[in-house]
């Protein structure tokens, strides 16, 4: 899909499929996505769909696109910034209104329903960064760090090789790189007239700003060099050097894993596999941004910015509906965030509370405080085990099974819930069983103690469970000598003598079985 899109943007027809098929396949960006099998591809195929339909004129497939790639990895919405560049302010709001639809919409039909889903993605997805694998790339001191395509990895090696030990790096990061993307933004919205080079600079600071920034985001890269392969003549710009932009792109998309930075580990693996592109390509995209800026600020200048204010004026004013229908989403969105975060700090204040009280050995307030936290979270299959394993040692059998079941909805396949209950049912047949056997109910109880022995095989391998297994073998050999079943008798304590051949049970009662064998044969 992306290579057919790519051929719309080369000119050359004799030699399109050969241009598209070395600058797509054989980029380093193509190579290291079909690597990782990520989900970049899908959406730099979507953007590139907008960017084929927006060129064509084609503004409601374009939008639609856009809205699609939005709703998968957020950070595309920064597009939108092409139409308000043309004070299309109407096609921007729309594509707004398009992310909001598409992420909202979905959240209805998923488990849990649409209430507790928002919650969910309002939270980050309510991930932990204390326990996040990327914390060592971030802290102030020690040489660990990410591979990627971020800027924040440059400064990290500059950290590190210069022994500069600077403080609060993140902080630090986002004053800066937050004062980068204003200018740039305000350059391409105000400045900027030709569409590749609006295009390079959204997407260099889609891959380079954010402190996390993995190499398959040079996919994106590609859509920038079709562009600008495709400038027309009217775009031409004689004062822009063509030819040290088209070896930036091509050094951007050329593998640079051969050269690794010493004594500077990576966070997940722990070795030295940090390569020179981890430095070299933000560096390069901030290069091609700067020479794009440069020369475009030496052909418009400032003498335009006032009049260009202006006409966006307008245009907003002209755009007026749809901008209010985006507060209208907005507002709610809002309320919704500022509820979810209300309802994250109570989920961590009872989990925490109930830790505690486990930890001082109060499990009955600790149990009240996990069943409060959970109720606010009702999607941590983790949290409803623990419950489920509380109640389960408290001998609340039925009160356990609810919570594991309510594991498996969440998890289905979860393997300590089916443990789990699988345990209790064992728990519960053998006690069942044993009322069976001494209310002299021999058959019911052979049968009763058939299946949870059945079911105690398909518990994990426990090897401290042998007691009880060899009490399940020795409470069905009585059952089994009631009934005069001498054959199946031996067999069982066959297996009881396998598991402790000096068991009492077994001294007293294999000679009886034998004995009455013989006499039946």
């Amino acid at each position: 899909m992306f290579t057919y899109l790519s051929l719309g943007f080369i000119r050359e027809k004799n030699n399109r499929h050969k241009l598209t098929f070395i600058i797509t396949f054989l980029s380093y960006a193509y190579l290291y996505c079909l690597d990782r099998a990520n989900l970049e591809p899908v959406v730099a195929i979507l953007i590139m769909a907008f960017f084929y339909f927006y060129k064509k004129e084609k503004h409601i497939i374009a939008i639609l696109f856009l809205a699609l790639a939005a709703a998968t990895k957020i950070y595309p919405i920064l597009f939108v910034l092409i139409y308000v560049s043309d004070k299309r302010y109407k096609e921007a709001a729309m594509v707004i209104i398009g992310t909001f639809l598409f992420i909202l919409f979905p959240l209805i039909f998923q488990q849990g329903g649409f209430e507790k889903n928002l919650f969910f993605i309002l939270n980050g997805f309510e991930l932990d960064t204390n326990v996040s694998s990327f914390q060592g790339a971030f802290e102030d001191k020690g040489n660990y760090m990410l591979q990627g395509s971020s800027l924040f990895s440059v400064y990290k090696i500059l950290n590190i090789k210069m022994n500069l030990h600077s403080q609060n790096m993140l902080t630090k990061y986002f004053i800066f790189v937050g004062l980068l993307a204003l200018i740039s933004v305000f350059y391409t919205v105000f400045i900027e007239k030709i569409l590749w080079k609006k295009v390079t600079i959204l997407t260099c600071l889609i891959i380079v700003l954010p402190h996390i920034s993995f190499d398959y985001k040079l996919i994106h890269v590609l859509y920038c060099v079709y562009l600008f392969i495709n400038e027309t003549k009217s775009e031409f710009d004689q004062k822009l050097n063509y030819k040290v932009i088209s070896i930036l792109f091509g050094v951007i998309l050329i593998p640079k894993s051969y050269v690794y930075f010493s004594k500077i580990l990576t966070t997940t693996t722990a070795q030295n596999d940090v390569p020179l592109g981890t430095f070299f390509n933000p560096i390069l995209m901030i290069i091609l941004c700067t020479i794009i800026i440069v020369n475009g600020l030496k052909e418009y200048g400032f003498s335009n910015i006032r009049s260009e204010i202006s006409d966006h004026i307008r245009a907003i004013k002209k755009s007026i509906v749809y901008i209010g229908f985006i507060l209208v989403l907005v507002i709610p969105y809002y309320s919704y965030s500022k509820k979810a975060k209300e309802n994250y700090f109570e989920f961590k204040r009872n989990y925490m509370l109930s830790q505690e009280n486990f930890s001082k050995g109060d499990k009955k307030q600790g149990l009240k405080n996990l069943i409060s936290s959970f109720n606010c979270k009702p999607y941590k299959f983790q949290i409803a085990l623990q419950i489920a394993n509380t109640y389960s040692e408290f001998g609340k059998y039925d009160s356990a099974i609810v919570f594991f079941n309510k594991a498996l909805q969440i998890f289905p396949g979860c393997d300590a819930a089916v443990s789990g209950i699988l345990s209790i049912q064992v728990n519960t047949g053998n006690a069942n069983a044993i009322e069976a056997l001494n209310l002299k109910k021999y058959e019911e109880a052979e049968i009763l103690f058939n299946n949870t022995i059945e079911r105690f095989y398909k518990l994990p391998s426990n090897p401290n469970n042998n007691a009880f297994l060899i009490g399940l073998y020795s409470n069905l050999t009585v059952a089994l000598i009631n009934e005069k079943k001498w054959t199946e008798a031996y067999k069982i304590l066959n297996k009881i003598s396998e598991l402790d051949p000096n068991n009492e049970f077994l001294k007293s009662n294999l000679p009886y079985v034998n004995s009455m064998l013989k006499l039946k044969n």
